[in-house]
């Protein structure tokens, strides 16, 4: 047996019938490291081969009771592939060709050169063996491997895709059931990927294509929202990649169904709104009743004044900025019953952190400090969210300080490099909001668990203030951190993606003038009608009031053949009848040219915020301040 590593058998079977000779071959071949053993005739072979599976057969042709190829047929029926060489002392052609296609590895004539050569014949045998035996270990495993492949596609619960050439190659059995198409329709040439994308998700997919098509390996994670052919919507993380398809670029996609959790995050958020609500109740309650005692103390002085004979416009203009700050509380609170879709606009974190902590802190012992930066970029958000976002941080920061103290707001312009934040915030330029209390601060062990859902360490605390600010954050591009400051308490920062933009400049309405025109008043409330109508009246106006819509369309009708009406101004929601929405339908169904001015006291309605998607000329909020509505009024009676 030779003493290295690479032997592929473990002896060589020498089958001669002549003593001599067969001595002679096994020295020959001992002198090379290789163990042999000897046998004189196709019997004494036979009954060895059945002990020993791992041999190089080396025999003659010609033996005592058989010849080579009733051996060979013999050998295959115990061991099928046994690797043999054939020695004959006939140089007979036809009889190597035989051989070597029953399989013989070599086929060698005893000459006088035979032991010379032998040993060079069963080396290159022994690396015919060990070729062939690492191809068929190789094909095994690649055999192994595509079955383990297969399995994994198949049974894996991931949506798995492979895209080439802009349509599938492969999708697997998890990805059919969620998508609800057969596999021969997804694997169409005529498929259109963007038939299975929800329309809030099909920007992201064309951006994400080009950047594949224009590059050798991109690896990208992201959030996208699909439809299946039923139109039943889906939530997916998916990671795509390019890869190597039979020699080809395409693209590789996983995909985890996150549909569950995608409305569990919904619902947390939702639940975060109730808890912070329950926590603004009380410095709302403390703000109104500041109100009501400003108007109250303004009334009893216009009273006393107006018995006098004094001027009493510097106290009407005083009860008309209380009650707009009022309005200002409300639409506060009503932006945390939103539900988590984005609604983005031009946004001033300065205007909008003054306003907001401002609100969040009333009624506690907290002292506000403002570092706010002059130039502070505006950023594009959904402002309620954001809202909510500063609303959970002061509020944090306030439960910390349960016996009053500093709270510290700081925005700057930041710059963020690649090297900053990498695989969190892109490149760019941000917004960075601070917010410092002056508590206890959270202790280390607990700082990477802190914006976990349901993670506390409040009594009566849900756990869910932070994670919704992580989530809101996230789906802005943004990011939140916290830090413990060495003076102590802690520090909330996060981070906005700024934009080049000008931001709206603040609405100053002109009070004077007088108008004519006739308007029709739809409001349910009779105070409210009332009120507007003595409004309108003292603006010169010809007024008539109805309750709801089915009256309003009745007075329109008997109007529209004698005198039809300027402008309607409508309730949104009425109680007992249909409101402006239908109103507006059922004129326009009788082809009734008429204006028609929405407004509510739901400053978040779709309506109100974008009336002439509806097809209103304007839209106001409840209450409203008489210079606003002069100014609509100006605008719509003119026009």
């Amino acid at each position: 047996m030779r003493k290295d590593d690479n032997k592929v058998f473990d002896s060589i079977l020498i089958v001669e019938d002549d003593d001599g000779l067969n001595h002679l071959i096994a020295k020959r071949l001992q002198q090379y490291g290789y163990n042999t053993i000897s046998a004189f005739n196709g019997r004494e072979a036979l009954q060895i081969i059945q002990c020993n599976d791992n041999i190089l057969l080396l025999t003659d042709y010609i033996l005592p009771d058989m010849d080579a190829k009733s051996l060979i047929d013999k050998v295959h029926d115990i061991i099928p592939d046994i690797p043999f060489i054939m020695a004959t002392g006939m140089g007979d052609e036809r009889l190597a060709v035989e051989m070597m296609k029953r399989g013989a590895l070599d086929y060698i004539t005893k000459d006088s050169g035979y032991l010379e050569i032998l040993p060079e014949v069963v080396k290159q045998a022994e690396q015919k063996i060990f070729t062939e035996r690492k191809l068929i270990e190789t094909e095994k495993a690649l055999r192994a491997s595509e079955v383990n492949f297969r399995q994994i596609v198949k049974k894996s619960g991931n949506g798995i895709f492979v895209r080439q050439n802009d349509h599938f190659v492969l999708v697997n059995p998890s990805l059919i059931r969620s998508l609800e198409y057969n596999e021969e329709e997804l694997l169409s040439p005529e498929f259109e990927l963007l038939d299975i994308i929800h329309p809030q998700s099909k920007t992201d997919i064309r951006e994400l294509i080009k950047i594949f098509v224009l590059s050798d390996f991109v690896n990208k994670n992201l959030e996208i929202t699909a439809q299946s052919k039923s139109g039943k919507t889906i939530h997916f993380e998916i990671t795509l990649t390019t890869i190597q398809w039979n020699g080809k670029p395409a693209i590789l996609g996983i995909l985890t169904d996150v549909t569950e959790f995608y409305h569990l995050k919904t619902e947390m958020i939702k639940a975060a709104k109730n808890e912070s609500i329950n926590i603004l109740a009380g410095g709302l309650a403390h703000d109104f009743n500041n109100i009501l005692s400003v108007v109250l103390g303004n009334l009893i002085l216009l009273n006393s004044r107006m018995e006098k004979g004094l001027d009493v416009t510097e106290l009407i203009n005083s009860i008309e900025d209380t009650i707009a700050s009022g309005t200002g509380l409300t639409r506060q609170l009503l932006s945390f019953s939103r539900e988590d879709e984005l609604d983005t606009d031009i946004i001033s974190m300065r205007q909008l952190l003054k306003r907001t902590v401002r609100f969040t802190i009333s009624g506690s012992k907290v002292r506000v400090n403002y570092n706010l930066q002059q130039d502070l970029s505006p950023v594009r958000a959904d402002r309620h969210q954001i809202v909510q976002v500063i609303t959970n941080l002061v509020i944090n920061a306030k439960q910390a300080m349960p016996d009053g103290g500093d709270l510290t707001v700081t925005a700057i312009n930041v710059n963020i490099d690649e090297n900053l934040y990498k695989n969190i915030l892109k490149p760019g330029k941000y917004v960075k909001v601070s917010i410092r209390d002056t508590g206890s601060g959270i202790p280390e062990n607990l700082k990477e668990k802190i914006f976990e859902a349901f993670f506390t360490t409040k009594a009566s605390g849900q756990g869910l203030g932070l994670a919704t600010c992580l989530t809101i954050l996230k789906r802005h591009e943004g990011w939140v951190e916290m830090e413990n400051h060495h003076d102590g308490g802690a520090v909330f920062s996060f981070y906005l993606p700024s934009i080049n933009a000008q931001i709206s400049p603040e609405i100053h309405y002109e009070t004077g003038g007088r108008f004519s025109g006739k308007i029709l008043i739809m409001d349910d409330m009779k105070d409210v009608r009332t009120a507007l109508k003595y409004i309108l009246d003292d603006l010169g106006l010809q007024t008539e009031m109805v309750e709801n819509g089915e009256e309003a369309l009745n007075k329109v009708l008997q109007a529209a053949a004698v005198e039809p009406f300027d402008l309607i101004i409508a309730d949104l929601t009425v109680a007992g009848g249909y409101g402006a929405v239908k109103l507006k339908e059922k004129i326009d169904e009788l082809g009734i040219d008429q204006k028609i001015v929405v407004y509510s006291g739901y400053a978040n309605r779709p309506e109100i915020k974008k009336p002439q998607e509806y097809g209103f000329i304007d839209s106001f909020i409840k209450p409203f301040r008489i210079g606003e509505l002069k100014q609509k009024l100006g605008t719509i009676l003119k026009s």
